[in-house]
């Protein structure tokens, strides 16, 4: 298994150089075999086994419909996919959902997006959320009903691109698509998941923290992850290492900003 990991590993770095993160204590993204160590002593060997071969799939998945995707952190997708199944079948039919989700909405179809960004850090959950918050809010970004929602998503896209639909027309040439007014060439797309948080998170966590409690933040901030602002499956993301992850906030369209530590320490702060 590990051999199938590493050789997966060695593939994703040929096609993307340096595997990006969010994660400021760090330059590259989990690998795939680190993931799986981190995973694997909480499963029974039919689980392991299929976690090994579903990350393989998974990686494949990234590098066949999303080429040119630049940011790599899987850590917090596959640690919930992995928690939700409790026998084998249930977590190769889950990631076997994942590859699919890929697989539609990448290159080789007529959707064509050019990263899986929206998806693994859950912007594409936080829209889908927003328009229905009352009935959605307990719905996690990588639970089975919100993957059911965009597979659900993609072939309405497919039936509106044939269709040309103004906002989803037919591409004429080989570029990717964006329905967005604002670009999504590599530099800016780095620019618009990290924005300013690397900068300036610890500043953004103390005003937040300051605000809502009093003080100057710096002994209020393990009291900001209490607060129900996002769905709790948010909160309960992976505890493997320092992971960031930006999230759109289903409930006031604000920006939450989500750090996990090793300890399982969370902190949240929005804006």
């Amino acid at each position: 298994m590990t051999a199938a990991l590493e050789a997966a590993d060695a593939r994703v770095d040929e096609v993307a150089g340096v595997r990006a993160s969010l994660d400021p204590s760090r330059r590259r993204a989990t690998s795939l075999t680190s993931l799986y160590q981190a995973l694997a002593p909480e499963l029974d060997d039919a689980r392991r086994e299929v976690l090994a071969e579903g990350l393989v799939r998974v990686a494949d998945a990234v590098i066949e419909h999303f080429p040119e995707n630049l940011l790599w952190d899987y850590d917090a997708p596959v640690a919930a996919v992995v928690r939700r199944c409790a026998d084998a079948d249930a977590l190769c039919a889950a990631l076997a959902r994942v590859v699919e989700l890929h697989a539609l909405f990448g290159r080789h179809t007529a959707i064509r997006f050019r990263y899986v960004h929206d998806l693994i850090y859950g912007f594409d959950w936080a829209k889908w959320v927003r328009r229905d918050a009352a009935a959605r809010a307990s719905i996690g970004p990588y639970d089975a009903a919100f993957f059911d929602a965009i597979h659900a998503r993609g072939h309405e896209l497919l039936e509106l691109i044939a269709a040309d639909d103004a906002k989803y027309p037919r591409l004429r040439d080989r570029r990717a698509r964006n329905p967005f007014p604002f670009s999504r060439e590599p530099e800016a797309e780095l620019r618009l998941h990290r924005r300013d948080v690397l900068l300036e998170f610890a500043e953004l966590v103390r005003k937040h923290a300051s605000r809502r409690h009093g003080g100057d933040g710096q002994d209020q901030r393990s009291r900001i992850r209490h607060e129900p602002r996002l769905p709790s499956a948010v909160v309960r993301a992976t505890r493997l290492s320092w992971t960031s992850r930006v999230f759109a906030d289903p409930l006031d369209g604000g920006v939450t900003v989500s750090w996990s530590t090793r300890s399982g320490r969370s902190i949240r702060a929005s804006r």
